[in-house]
């Protein structure tokens, strides 16, 4: 099954963060059991960062954050959120692309993800695109949720999008108790 998509229309100047920085390639070992964390259905190992984040010739930037930077969290240089922007030229030719967002499980609830992505948007913007776009899955509702209120838009891509789509919104409804906000 393929994953659905969002677009941003309009890349407005994003919101910096101070508690985002870019990765460093040091931080191979600790981004892929970020990742591993919240993606456990992945295989991440600092190889895998190497070759498919910090390394890969189509990822423009990759942020990340460090617990000691977020309240309640785990000590000081343990990552708990990173976002990522690239470049699809093939299936998404000039739009900036979101990739790779995860926050920690004990991290969430703090608007990690939502700021990851507005870091990215900034440098997507500084790097002039105008329009971003990401995939997502569809039980990612909190997720789904921070981007409707970024200002991206469900398209449909694939024949069963729309009806996808409607279930998503259906659920953040009943999850939300009516409400997208």
């Amino acid at each position: 099954m393929s994953q659905l998509v969002m677009l941003l229309p309009a890349i407005k100047e994003g919101a910096q963060s101070a508690q985002f920085r870019a990765a460093l390639d040091t931080d191979a070992g600790a981004l892929a059991g970020l990742l591993s964390e919240a993606f456990p259905t992945e295989t991440w190992d600092g190889a895998r960062v190497e070759r498919d984040l910090i390394g890969a010739a189509d990822v423009l930037d990759t942020f990340v954050v460090e617990a000691g930077a977020v309240s309640g969290a785990d000590a000081e240089g343990t990552l708990v959120a990173t976002a990522s922007g690239r470049h699809d030229t093939t299936r998404f030719p000039g739009l900036g692309y979101i990739h790779w967002v995860a926050v920690a499980p004990r991290a969430r609830g703090q608007g990690l993800g939502v700021a990851g992505v507005s870091v990215v948007l900034r440098a997507l913007r500084g790097r002039g695109y105008t329009q971003a776009v990401l995939e997502t899955d569809d039980d990612r509702l909190p997720a789904i949720a921070g981007y409707l209120r970024l200002g991206f838009v469900p398209i449909y891509r694939d024949p069963d999008h729309l009806a996808r789509w409607s279930e998503v919104m259906r659920s953040l409804g009943e999850h939300r108790g009516g409400r997208l906000t």
